[in-house]
């Protein structure tokens, strides 16, 4: 395996220290391990360490050996782990040597065996776990920039989802109505609420020198009455109707010239278009706000966009009036249309005239345009549509037909929108039909979902990278916990009388918590605190004394810093890992007794955690019930009866009540699985 920390620089190592000093550290630890393990060949020095009484204990020392070990892997990597094992196997050889030729051949090559594989092992959880650390972090960076970027892609496709939107619904209900007043008023509001300002109006020319005010949002009584007729020299609009251009003013108060009722009112920002028909400016289009808020120009572009609906709007509502009022006008006011006009015998739908938008439009001339029937003029998709769509509009005097396929003279196919109407021309009842391509607002509709889609695509591909994530995290998880509890099997496996320890406290602690009705995470936590709560037992000669009978409380001293010495152990172990801090919490407090005389920080009744609580009664049961340690073994019941003794001092009544109603149930499936 090649580590990802092995070819780290010195400035990359932890706490930035170089790599001499690093040897010296190490060479320092190898030097301490190497007199204790050899103390009774150094004179002096053998009696000073009798003298400590962890030296009484064979396993100290190799601990001693292992923290070198770990040093090395954690800053140098994998091959350093790997170097400094041998190392640290040839340094405990001559030991084994003396014993072989004192006759103790196979304690010694199991004790050179045991520091290989032991250093082996802990070389290569380390190094994965480095590794692996590594691994994540990259992954979570690569994660957060994705979902920064996924965000302000989403934002931008959002708003300009909105505007597409907005110029979508705009254009269609500009081709529902010819009343003015009611598209100008739609128009206004859905411009406001998609670029989120509050003041707009929309001016249309009184005449060359003045506007006059159509429609309005967010404007006081006082301002409206004011602004219903404004002159050209007096505002900004002047600019924007002689240039043909739209005009923004970051700040209107600020800005020289301009009306001074708005100056007053505190309008600030302001954006203004202008409104064409036909060629020709017809009025102004303005929004603004009395914040600081700006527009983007893909909001001055959407706005130039409804503007030409308005004009187009304005212009045919003029022109249907105009027909009303004056037939023998009808040519002139027809040809300056925005749209294609046709003027349709309803009888037989033969074209009697056209304007130039409509030969525009098809691709013929006036001339051969009426030599054609409506259903001529209709793609063969859409002819059964077109027919439909004329029967409706002769029996109902008028209708509205937002998408028809229309047949140009070359051939090609073009989308249209037909508002048609019943109208006496010369005496005459004919249809006209106001006809709009619809090809842009089409792409527009295509736009909008390929948008969607996008979103939908960029969202899953998110997910889809936070489950791995997810999932590389767990199985690095369970391999730590499969290899924490692999240790603690090997420490327990010293003793014949320790075997299967923390496996029974688990299953004991599992019955206790589900007749408690405890949550399936909640049981989860304590069975791999019960797994793990014994990490620390190398740190001990006689790995047996964790099965020291808790009924002898409190304990003596040495009892008392041994215990200490095991927790300390088992969380210096649990606690780096980052991902098991419920389970800490209960192995911190498992040896706290319910009347606050407990280790290590006397806690009380319900402070103490439950699962610490369930914890202790299921490890005291199990010792109780034990065979092979120097004690009467109790049965189940005589083990209940000498805990119960001591219910509201060393145990929670509680629990023992749980344990006595269910621990038949467990001991059943212990019988099965061991």
């Amino acid at each position: 395996m090649k580590s990802e920390n092995a070819g780290a620089t010195s400035e990359e190592m932890p706490y930035k220290l170089s790599n001499k000093v690093h040897a010296w550290i190490i060479l320092g630890m190898m030097v301490v391990g190497a007199a204790f393990y050899y103390h009774n060949f150094i004179p002096g020095f053998h009696q000073v360490v009798e003298q400590l009484p962890i030296i009484r204990y064979r396993d100290f020392l190799r601990v001693l050996n292992l923290v070198p070990i770990i040093y090395v892997t954690y800053i140098f990597g994998f091959r350093g782990g790997l170097l400094i094992t041998v190392i640290t196997t040839l340094s405990v050889l001559p030991d084994a040597v003396l014993e072989a030729l004192e006759g103790l051949g196979e304690h010694a090559i199991a004790e050179v065996l045991g520091v290989a594989a032991l250093g082996l092992g802990i070389t290569w959880l380390v190094d994965r776990l480095q590794t692996s650390r590594k691994r994540l972090e990259e992954t979570q960076q690569e994660l957060e920039t994705a979902l920064e970027n996924l965000r302000h892609h989403a934002h931008q496709l959002e708003a300009e989802k909105r505007r597409l939107e907005a110029i979508h619904i705009v254009n269609y209900t500009v081709t529902q109505y010819l009343e003015t007043e009611k598209v100008l008023n739609y128009a206004l509001d859905k411009t406001l609420e998609t670029t989120g300002l509050e003041l707009g109006a929309i001016f249309l020319l009184e005449d060359k020198t003045r506007l006059a005010l159509k429609a309005h949002r967010g404007f006081s009584p006082q301002l409206a009455a004011e602004m219903q007729l404004v002159s050209l020299g007096q505002s900004f609009s002047r600019g924007v109707v002689q240039s043909g251009e739209p005009l923004v003013i970051p700040d209107y108060t600020a800005a020289e010239g301009g009306i001074p009722i708005l100056k007053k009112e505190g309008v600030r920002f302001t954006s203004i278009v202008p409104i064409r028909a036909a060629g020709t400016i017809i009025g102004v289009f303005c929004v603004g706000t009395r914040s600081t808020q700006k527009l983007e120009p893909q909001d001055v572009s959407m706005m130039e966009t409804i503007a030409l609906d308005i004009g187009t709007t304005v212009k045919n509502s003029l022109l249907y009036a105009q027909l009303q009022e004056h037939e023998e006008e009808h040519r002139t006011l027809i040809e300056e249309a925005g749209d294609a006009i046709f003027i349709l015998e309803p009888s037989t739908g033969h074209v009697l005239d056209a304007n130039s938008k409509a030969a525009e439009l098809t691709g013929y001339e006036k001339a051969e345009l009426c030599e054609k029937t409506i259903l001529e003029l209709a793609h063969p998709e859409g002819r059964e549509k077109a027919s439909l769509a004329f029967e409706e509009a002769v029996q109902k005097g008028h209708g509205v037909f937002p998408d028809i396929p229309g047949l140009r003279k070359n051939g090609s196919r073009v989308d249209v929108e037909v508002v048609a109407r019943t109208i006496s021309l010369r005496g005459r009842t004919v249809i006209m039909a106001i006809v709009r391509d619809i090809s842009l607002r089409k792409q527009m509709e295509d736009t909008i979902h390929r948008l969607a889609e996008n979103e939908r695509i960029a969202k899953e591909t998110a997910l889809n990278l936070v489950r791995h994530t997810n999932e590389e995290k767990n199985r690095l998880q369970d391999t730590i916990l499969e290899k924490l509890t692999d240790m603690v099997s090997y420490w327990e496996a010293r003793m014949p009388a320790t075997v299967g320890h923390s496996e029974k406290v688990r299953r004991y602690a599992k019955s206790i918590a589900r007749s408690m009705n405890l949550s399936e995470n909640e049981i989860a936590v304590i069975e791999r605190a019960a797994r793990l709560h014994a990490l620390g037992l190398y740190a001990l000669q006689d790995p047996s004394f964790h099965l020291t009978s808790p009924m002898s409380w409190p304990p003596s001293p040495a009892d008392e810093r041994n215990i200490k010495l095991v927790l300390e152990r088992t969380l210096d172990v649990i606690d780096p890992l980052g991902f098991l801090g419920k389970e800490a919490a209960i192995i911190r407090a498992m040896v706290e007794t319910y009347d606050g005389r407990g280790l290590p920080e006397r806690l009380r009744g319900e402070n103490i955690p439950l699962g610490a609580r369930i914890f202790a009664i299921a490890h005291a049961f199990d010792i109780l019930t034990r065979e092979g340690l120097a004690k009467r073994v109790l049965s189940p019941s005589e083990a209940l009866m000498e805990m119960g003794k001591h219910a509201g001092t060393l145990f929670d009544p509680k629990v023992l009540d749980a344990l006595e109603v269910t621990y038949e149930s467990a001991q059943a499936e212990i019988d099965e699985g061991i």
